[in-house]
Formats: C-alpha cells, structure tokens, sequence
C-alpha cells in the first residue's frame, strides 16, 4: 500500500505591530486587553486576510472626509494610506492582486472652502480593469 504524502499544516499567522496581534483566525486583538471573544470581527488582519482589511479601509476612506480621536485626526485619505502601509507591510505579495480586486479608492479629503467640505481624490488608478 503506497504511502500517503502528509501535508503541510498552514503557517500560523504571526502579524504583530505593538500590542496588536493576529489571533490565527484573521482577526487581530489588543495583547493589552483582557481577552477577545472568538465571535468577534472587528479587525481584520492586514497579514492574512488583507482583502477585508483593506475593503473595510476602503470604505471607511470613502464616506469619511476628517476624523478626529483627541490625539491626532485625518481625512479619509489618511485613513486609506494608513492601511494600505500596513498591508504592504504586512503582506507585499499579495498586495498587487489584492489591490487589483479592490479597484480604486475615492478617498475624501476635507476641505472647508468647498461646498461640500470636501472633495474626492482617486488613489490605486493604476490598478484600474
């Protein structure tokens, strides 16, 4: 009886940036905190599940034109470029592929002087189908 070849158990993910951890289901948790709920998916790793992340990035840069959390603030293009250093970071082979499924990002900007407060700036348009 011929043997069967074992494969390979999948390489744990081992995303880390300050207490920011990859729990090894795609999912990050604070190493701070008291715990994490197994059911929770707030935040996506950027390392091994670098679509959502950036899925949620891009969303979030595309409905919001300046936040601000008493420490520092931003504009939704921060918020974009921000996310997209971490996942190229993170995961730089992937990324091309990945970019390419997310298209490009209408990231707002604040600007007070519009009427709209703001206006759209495109980011990844190379990426563009």
């Amino acid at each position: 009886m011929p043997q069967q070849k074992q494969q390979a158990a999948p390489k744990a993910c081992t995303f880390q940036r300050g207490t920011w951890e990859c729990r090894g289901d795609g999912y990050l948790w604070d190493a701070d905190s008291d715990g994490w709920d197994p059911s929770e998916a707030d935040n996506p790793c950027p390392c091994c599940n670098t679509l959502e992340y950036l899925e949620r990035a891009k969303e979030e840069a595309e409905s919001c034109s300046a936040w601000s959390d008493g420490c520092s603030s931003g504009t939704g293009e921060d918020i974009w470029l921000n996310c997209l250093s971490w996942a190229e970071a993170a995961n730089p082979e992937g990324l091309p592929a990945i970019l390419q499924q997310i298209g490009p990002v209408e990231a707002l900007v604040s600007d007070p002087g519009s009427p709209d407060g703001y206006f759209v700036r495109t980011n990844n348009a190379e990426v563009r189908p």
